[in-house]
């Protein structure tokens, strides 16, 4: 977290992943999402493919939700 504070792109990106598989802390995809986008922003290509796919991720979870369980009669 002092790297992150600081901008490193590689600390910045570790608690995008922390956050994404909740190693050490309970899972968050908003914070995860949050953490990518600053280690893309600092210049970390890899955040930014995970940033990328993260996002893609939440759409369709939120998608699933507001559709609600399919009603094949």
């Amino acid at each position: 977290e002092k790297a992150a504070a600081k901008g490193d792109p590689d600390a910045l990106y570790s608690l995008g992943e922390l956050y994404e598989q909740g190693k050490g802390v309970a899972p968050d995809l908003e914070k995860a999402r949050e953490w990518y986008q600053k280690a893309c922003e600092a210049g970390d290509e890899e955040a930014c493919e995970a940033y990328e796919k993260l996002v893609e991720l939440m759409e369709l979870e939120s998608q699933d939700t507001e559709e609600g369980p399919e009603n094949d009669v």
